[in-house]
């Protein structure tokens, strides 16, 4: 539910957001699709209004129903304060929302916020899939891995051992295989 911390944070109204805090206010409350406070102002690159929330405990991390983090909105706003301040309390860089991208691949490519975003993505380790949420791996069989495909904006699975890729779940069977050929751009990430 959009919360009149939401409403104060899109005003970037930031005596009002220090006052609802103190008055405690839920700083993590909700939309609807799953947006915090911390989303919007991360939207907005309403630095001064994040720093407020980001030091009364907001979760950095926390997911919108897209699996958007804040640092994917401040990459999309292509703000490189906001993005700092983000990846001074957490480094989700690597972390992928529900169409596989990462927050560098919001910003616009080049600038001082992709290159920031980059640095930190590499720092991190690559693109990181979290799997509270995904679900996806639960019960995947051994030497099986989930890869995005950049070209056709999907998940597909690689068989480690075979070096087989396929569009279907290995864990319904492996009928009707679908054959990535070599010519694709693919991207394949270990878990």
């Amino acid at each position: 539910m959009w919360s009149v911390l939401h409403d104060a944070a899109q005003n970037k109204s930031y005596n009002r957001v220090e006052s609802l805090l103190s008055d405690g206010v839920p700083v993590d409350s909700r939309t609807p699709d799953g947006q915090t406070p911390l989303h919007i102002a991360s939207h907005y690159a309403y630095t001064d209004i994040m720093s407020l929330l980001l030091k009364a405990k907001s979760e950095p991390s926390a997911r919108t129903a897209t699996l958007a983090t804040p640092l994917h909105l401040a990459a999309k706003s292509g703000s490189s304060g906001a993005i700092e301040l983000l990846l001074d309390y957490t480094n989700d860089a690597g972390s992928v929302d529900a169409q596989g991208r990462t927050p560098a691949e919001y910003a616009q490519m080049g600038s001082p916020a992709f290159k920031l975003l980059e640095a930190a993505e590499h720092a991190a380790g690559g693109r990181r899939f979290s799997r509270e949420y995904l679900g996806l791996l639960e019960g995947m069989p051994d030497g099986w891995d989930l890869c995005w495909s950049k070209e056709h904006e999907r998940y597909y699975y690689q068989n480690n051992k075979t070096r087989v890729t396929q569009w279907e779940d290995p864990r319904t069977g492996i009928n009707n295989l679908t054959l990535v050929t070599l010519s694709l751009t693919l991207t394949c990430v270990a878990l």
